[in-house]
């Protein structure tokens, strides 16, 4: 059996994550480094190079004002664009950041300072808005976007559950076992341990080790890649000698 997350309630929060991100993925075409998804009064920890440029910028948006300590970070307006360019001023501790979209959206970011780290692009996707409900009028077809991505998305959705589970095999899909190591970075053990592959998407399945000395703190953006179109982390914080389960899913072109 592949590992599973540790137990019930984070499973189900973790697996809910993960669906939501994939289908959300799968109906436009996000592709950035590091993507936020806004949400009212969740704060963000963000890895950003410690000496290269990050660019921060608001999906279909603008960037309208920033609160943070000067002698912390560095930040160059780009007023064509309403993105921002940021350079931290320290290294050894984490940079707390306001930042405030062209909607009137408030985003709260912990820049992570990282040293081997190159340029990064961030971008951070608004809360949606609430809309009404409309019924489908007499004739109408009832097909909505959210229907077909739902209906083209059930064998996303039983991979993803399956995953949860760790089954070692089921209808539709494959799984594999493996013990791979990969480099990620410095004093982290990160291993691919299994593979469940479906006819349209591939589920990855990693555990990764704090073999440093300091606290490691997660966050999903981190994984992501070109391809990636949702990531799952079950423990966010861990101290030295701690371990958690890392979830990618990605196409299957892009193998």
């Amino acid at each position: 059996m592949i590992p599973m997350l540790n137990n019930q309630p984070l499973r189900i929060k973790s697996l809910l994550a993960l669906i939501a991100a994939a289908l959300l993925t799968c109906a436009g075409s996000a592709n950035a480094l590091q993507v936020l998804d806004g949400v009212v009064g969740k704060k963000h920890v963000v890895r950003i190079p410690a000496r290269e440029l990050t660019r921060l910028s608001i999906e279909d948006g603008r960037l309208q004002s920033m609160r943070f300590l000067s002698e912390e970070l560095e930040v160059q307006q780009d007023k064509e664009s309403g993105s921002v360019y940021l350079k931290p001023r320290v290294e050894d501790k984490q940079i707390s950041v306001f930042v405030v979209s062209s909607s009137g959206a408030t985003h709260e970011l912990i820049l992570q300072p990282v040293a081997s780290m190159p340029l990064e692009s961030v971008v951070i996707r608004d809360p949606a808005p609430t809309r009404p409900q409309h019924r489908a009028g007499p004739g109408a077809s009832g097909k909505t976007p959210e229907n077909k991505a739902s209906s083209l998305d059930q064998s996303l959705k039983r991979l993803i559950l399956a995953m949860a589970r760790g089954d070692a095999e089921g209808p539709g899909f494959t799984v594999e076992r493996l013990s791979q190591p990969l480099a990620l970075w410095q004093d982290v053990t990160f291993t691919l341990v299994g593979r469940f592959r479906a006819r349209t998407h591939i589920g990855d399945a990693y555990t990764l080790v704090n073999s440093g000395t300091q606290v490691l703190t997660l966050a999903e953006q981190e994984f992501y890649r070109p391809g990636v179109l949702a990531v799952a982390v079950d423990q966010h914080l861990l101290r030295p000698g701690e371990s958690t389960i890392v979830y990618v899913i990605r196409g299957a072109d892009d193998e």
